[in-house]
């Protein structure tokens, strides 16, 4: 997996917009999602720990390995009315609240055939589909719901994301009409890069892990108060 998700788009765009912007092509988005975290990278890598910003989203599974820090997603095949279930199997489903759909993780607790996930006598509902964990202790075939190695959060930094996104999305309005990008989308990008540039800088600091090179002193922005992060 990535850095981003599709759900880190639907944040700030609808699906149906999105599909027509793809027209039903992920690797369009994937393909310009790399070319701007390139760009991001190159705001940030004069100081910031790039490697540990931008870690790829791990699938969830009890035989895989993690390590304290992984970013993982878990998630459940859909259900299926053909499908006969037992105790213990479990299922992801989307149901329709007010016109928006949600995908949830189930668990059967009595064996079944064709009940859906929403009926309660034969059903449990856990956590959202594709729920972000973080690895706070390093694991190997520990449920996703293992306090002790995993808490439900998303260990990648909001803003970080925020500027990929962005960015992205403004890429790829310009592939449909590079001379009439939304304007929503076009101040999407300028803020993003501007910020971008205060970091460059040292005017704004994100939280963000810092690149420790002991060898070697650092050069210090003027007006930044962190001194225990350098090294002389």
């Amino acid at each position: 997996m990535a850095f981003l998700r599709l759900l880190d788009y639907l944040r700030q765009i609808r699906q149906d917009r999105l599909d027509e912007i793809l027209l039903l092509d992920d690797r369009i988005r994937t393909d310009k999602e790399s070319d701007v975290i390139e760009i991001v990278k190159s705001y940030l890598r004069h100081r910031y720990d790039c490697d540990k910003i931008f870690v790829n989203i791990k699938p969830f599974s009890l035989s895989a390995a993690f390590l304290i820090g992984d970013v993982i997603s878990y998630s459940e095949p859909t259900f299926s009315d053909l499908t006969s279930y037992i105790i213990g199997d479990r299922v992801s489903y989307t149901i329709t609240v007010n016109t928006i759909e949600y995908t949830y993780i189930y668990e059967c607790v009595t064996n079944t055939v064709d009940e859906l996930p929403t009926d309660t006598g034969f059903w449990i509902r856990l956590v959202e589909n594709e729920t972000l964990l973080y690895c706070i202790k390093d694991s190997t075939g520990n449920a996703y719901d293992d306090t002790e190695f995993f808490i439900q959060k998303d260990g990648r930094n909001s803003q970080i994301k925020q500027y990929c996104v962005s960015i992205t999305l403004y890429e790829l309005h310009k592939l449909i009409n590079p001379r009439n990008v939304p304007d929503l989308r076009t101040s999407g990008r300028d803020e993003a890069i501007e910020d971008l540039k205060l970091i460059q800088k040292g005017r704004l600091t994100p939280d963000l892990p810092i690149y420790a090179d002991t060898t070697q002193g650092e050069i210090i922005s003027w007006g930044n108060t962190d001194s225990s992060a350098y090294h002389y």
